[in-house]
């Protein structure tokens, strides 16, 4: 089972995230391969880490829940949101299968689903699909529906994708069936630094 997490930092916790990393990763580093991708949200001039992205593989949301009860960073305080969902992982990817670039600008795009859209994403989810394989191969990292943690109710998508700029995302997404059908409330866009696997 896999699971999307988006950890939003305390601003104010920065010194006290630098003189803890060594114990994050180490902590990190425990779950192995299951830690399909991670990442640090950046500002858009990359000059400030504003949260952390990861896509995890665990057996169940409980094993979700102590996994991350344990987490030096969420201990010391230093994440003032966490969000966990469910995830699909669309492209079947693992920490090997990763088309990552070194050197490109990859983003972390999260869609907000509207309430009570469940219905009409399974109407046209084969037309979203179509409209990302293009791109699948060399170009998405990763890809997936945003589930409710309990049952399999669509609520968002999760997807990290190389683009030049921000403006390069609002173009792709334009088009992009979800959009154009109006299942999101909003979709944010996040400047997403990879980070290597430990």
């Amino acid at each position: 089972m896999f699971f999307h997490f988006h950890l939003i930092f305390d601003s104010s916790t920065a010194e006290k995230r630098q003189n803890s990393r060594a114990a994050e990763e180490a902590y990190l580093a425990e779950i192995g391969d299951n830690l399909v991708l991670r990442g640090e949200i950046m500002s858009d001039d990359q000059k400030t880490q504003t949260a952390t992205v990861m896509f995890v593989e665990f057996d169940d949301l409980a094993s979700v829940r102590a996994f991350l009860a344990d987490d030096p960073w969420h201990k010391n305080g230093a994440y003032k949101e966490a969000h966990i969902n469910r995830w699909t992982n669309g492209l079947k990817r693992t920490p090997d299968t990763l088309p990552y670039h070194e050197g490109e600008s990859y983003w972390h795009l999260r869609g907000y689903g509207k309430p009570d859209t469940h219905a009409r994403r399974q109407e046209i989810l084969a037309d979203h699909i179509g409209y990302y394989a293009p791109h699948d191969p060399d170009k998405i990292l990763i890809r997936g529906a945003l589930l409710n943690a309990e049952i399999d109710e669509w609520q968002g998508s999760a997807i990290v994708m190389e683009k030049e700029s921000r403006e390069n995302i609002l173009t792709f997404l334009a088009d992009e069936p979800y959009y154009v059908n109006g299942l999101y409330d909003r979709i944010l866009i996040e400047r997403f630094k990879v980070m290597p696997r430990l």
